[in-house]
């Protein structure tokens, strides 16, 4: 058995700052950075440019050549961004694109979820005439969706042909503002509750009993343990987005000299983390600062 000691932190802090916010959900829906932000279809089946064709309000156009192969499936050539935002049961949706086709191209257009079973709370083969025309597309949330859950898109493996698209724009009509707005760098807002240990612990820290914080000796079993065996944490209160800086900083010292892990990770399976660094304390109190960015957004809990 390996006894140890640990004195653990004057102020323990998790808190997130803006990563970006805006009114269309879509990244570059007008193709004025090309095509960032979104994944697009290449190879020998489609080939991709962007030009000055666009319609009048929407003069860039992600122009598209489309030769399927014999007998395809609709989203063996398929055109897609990633969704960041929080969308709650019951949202009104409405999704807008600029589409033309010279010869006939189909596009079906689509909102789903970005994994199994790809449940689609928009969806609808268009078939563009050669003039530029915008088509909408509305629906509703059939349940709660978090940053990273779902993205739009276009199937375009129907027919060969050129397919020109603009202007694409995704609205959640009932959008709202989460707890007391978007932080930034200069305004972080804590995502963690009695940080600095100064209410009942069990209240909010899981893995811990008393009124106070305790330093004294554990017991720990070096050879059938593992490193999250002893630990304690508490579930994030705050609505993240994907591409949050996460900013983890705590005061801690050890007169042994133990290792610890700082971690911020989902809450579930299979327990992804932005944050995780390992640290050996030293007698002497000091901060430790890390940050992170997670790959999609959570709510609360999550």
């Amino acid at each position: 058995m390996n006894r140890s000691a640990i004195s653990l932190l004057v102020v323990f802090t998790l808190c997130s700052a803006v990563a970006f916010a805006q009114t269309n959900l879509i990244v570059n829906g007008d193709f004025a950075e090309g095509t960032k932000g979104w994944t697009v279809p290449a190879g020998p089946t489609c080939k991709a440019s962007v030009s000055d064709s666009g319609p009048a309000d929407h003069p860039r156009a992600l122009r598209l050549e489309l030769k399927p192969e014999v007998d395809p499936l609709a989203w063996s050539i398929n055109l897609s961004q990633t969704v960041n935002a929080f969308m709650d049961e019951g949202d009104r949706l409405v999704m807008k694109v600029w589409l033309r086709s010279p010869d006939g191209a189909k596009a079906g257009a689509y909102f789903e979820i970005s994994g199994e079973p790809y449940t689609k709370p928009l969806s609808k083969l268009i078939e563009p005439t050669a003039e530029w025309q915008e088509y909408e597309i509305t629906g509703t949330c059939p349940v709660n969706y978090s940053p990273g859950d779902t993205r739009l898109g276009f199937h375009l493996a129907y027919t060969a042909g050129t397919l020109e698209i603009a202007g694409v724009q995704l609205y959640d009509l009932d959008l709202k503002a989460r707890g007391e707005g978007r932080p930034t760098v200069d305004t972080p807002v804590s995502i963690i509750e009695n940080g600095d240990f100064t209410s009942d612990l069990a209240e909010t820290w899981i893995g811990v009993d008393g009124e106070r914080l305790k330093a004294e000796p554990i017991e720990v079993d070096v050879d059938g343990a593992t490193h999250g065996s002893v630990g304690f944490g508490q579930t994030c209160k705050g609505f993240v987005l994907s591409g949050d800086a996460i900013y983890f900083r705590a005061w801690m010292r050890s007169p042994d000299k133990v290792t610890v892990s700082f971690i911020y990770e989902m809450a579930e399976e299979p327990h992804t983390k932005s944050i995780s660094r390992r640290v050996t304390l030293t007698p002497q109190w000091q901060e430790y600062r890390f940050m992170g960015r997670p790959d999609r957004g959570f709510r609360p809990g999550e």
